[in-house]
């Protein structure tokens, strides 16, 4: 069900700072969070927080590597189902990291030591971890498909971050679903890209680096978003023609 409510919870960056590091001095953090009193009966945020409690079941015992970031994201697109109005806003989503589920985020992040602020969305806009990954399935959604999230568990959390969510070709989904089928083909070894994602022996970069690039240059006289799935992929080897492939 779509949650068209335009009453949604939210948090600004300074009061989430504020409040994050107030959850850190708890002895049990990080843990699943819980609405406010005054969220309660709010239903984005309680349908938020019952997705969450759904999600840890789900992932529970999933290795951290990037199938937990693909089903995540599966997850995450499956079970909150917001308008454009509320999936766009970063206030919510930092709300959704901080308040309910600053668990998953230090599982994903924290190394040695707590996870980034910028991954509860307390920097950069698309570090947010529930916020990218929200639209990683978004993006690639298929709703002519049996398996509607068959592009969403494609590529690497590398390739989506650098390759799909920060450019602005990807709001035209045609473009963002054919780069993923050129890009990993491989349906069995969908993290199986046809070229290396860093080339540190070469000063061009790598075959997605260079096409990325190329992309971008086009947009600004190509409208991707009037094009379809075909013509997108027409496009994509056109400017790939010269590129070796370069499977690893």
């Amino acid at each position: 069900m779509m949650l068209q409510s335009i009453d949604y919870p939210a948090i600004s960056i300074f009061a989430g700072r504020q409040r994050l590091q107030h959850l850190r001095a708890e002895p049990e953090y990080p843990h699943a969070g819980e609405p406010s009193d005054r969220l309660k009966s709010n239903p984005i945020a309680r349908a938020a927080r019952e997705s969450l409690v759904e999600i840890r079941n789900r992932l529970d015992g999933l290795k951290l590597d990037d199938r937990f970031d693909s089903a995540l994201a599966v997850e995450l697109h499956k079970r909150i189902r917001v308008t454009p109005l509320v999936a766009e806003d970063a206030g919510f989503w930092r709300w959704v990291a901080i308040e309910l589920g600053p668990d998953l985020v230090e599982f994903r992040h924290g190394r040695k030591s707590h996870a980034a602020l910028d991954n509860f969305g307390l920097g950069p806009r698309w570090h947010s971890l529930f916020m990218r990954l929200w639209f990683r399935a978004e993006l690639s959604f298929d709703e002519d498909s049996n398996d509607p999230y068959w592009l969403t568990v494609r590529g690497g959390s590398d390739f989506w971050a650098s390759g799909i969510i920060r450019h602005r070709y990807s709001s035209a989904r045609n473009l963002s679903k054919a780069f993923l089928k050129f890009a990993y083909p491989n349906s069995s070894e969908p993290q199986r890209g046809v070229w290396r994602m860093r080339r540190p022996d070469d000063p061009e970069g790598s075959g997605f680096q260079q096409l990325w690039k190329r992309l971008t240059h086009l947009h600004a006289t190509v409208a991707y978003e009037t094009l379809s799935v075909e013509q997108c992929t027409e496009i994509i080897e056109r400017l790939s023609e010269d590129l070796p492939r370069d499977y690893h």
